[in-house]
């Protein structure tokens, strides 16, 4: 009996520091990710609030679409737009490795997906602190939807962030739509939202891979169609 508890001990102690590791990594990628594509535009959003006198200029017209007074389906849909369309630009850049060393891992594919969606969170972190400093604008004329509103960006970018992997169709949408109704700005559907992103991401599964692309064969280089392939490696040549 002993012997069964020691060993159940030390499975979950590796459990827990293969997921650890696995979190740094997919961070350490995020960052990276972050610099390159999403520092720069957050900084050119800061530079055009201070060339403008006032950051409010900036974060105004957001805090108008994001924030509006009462409850409101179009910011709902708008928000989880912005996010979506940040981790669609992300994610390719974060999952290109699941074809290589990361699947010998001693992992299951849904540690590697929280992995990754954390990763992705990281690498949106500047949009998610624009948005939130555009609701924190609008917290003197609504302060319970505004509160509810900037409570329900993580369960707003997660359920983006997971809506735009490779999981199960049916979670994909469940997961977006749990984050367009956790932001929507009524305690009811803030807790719908919760429920129903957590459904989402326990029944997503793991990430499929992206698919390898295809080798030209060497009959159709030596066909007649061979000037394609060879127009296309010298102009990148």
């Amino acid at each position: 009996m002993e012997t069964q508890r020691s060993s159940f001990r030390n499975q979950r102690m590796k459990a827990v520091r293969t997921f650890r590791t696995l979190v740094v990594f997919h961070l350490q990628s995020g960052a990276r990710v972050a610099l390159r594509s999403v520092v720069p535009l957050a900084g050119g959003l800061a530079a055009a609030g201070v060339l403008a006198g006032s950051p409010l200029i900036v974060l105004a017209p957001a805090a108008a679409l994001l924030f509006p007074a009462g409850p409101s389906a179009g910011s709902a849909l708008i928000g989880v737009a912005i996010f979506v369309l940040t981790f669609k630009m992300l994610a390719p850049r974060l999952t290109r490795g699941l074809n290589g060393w990361m699947r010998h891992l001693p992992a299951p594919g849904v540690v590697h997906r929280r992995a990754i969606t954390m990763g992705l969170l990281l690498a949106a972190l500047p949009i998610i602190l624009f948005v939130a400093a555009a609701g924190v604008i609008s917290f003197h004329d609504q302060p319970l939807v505004t509160g509810l509103r900037v409570a329900a960006l993580p369960v707003v970018a997660w359920a983006s962030a997971l809506s735009v992997l490779s999981v199960r169709p049916w979670s994909r949408v469940l997961a977006g739509a749990a984050g367009a109704v956790s932001f929507y700005g009524s305690p009811l559907t803030f807790l719908v939202g919760v429920g129903s992103l957590a459904i989402a991401d326990l029944t997503a599964g793991p990430v499929k891979p992206p698919a390898h692309r295809t080798r030209t064969r060497r009959s159709e280089v030596t066909d007649s169609r061979w000037i394609t392939p060879w127009a296309r490696i010298t102009f990148r040549a």
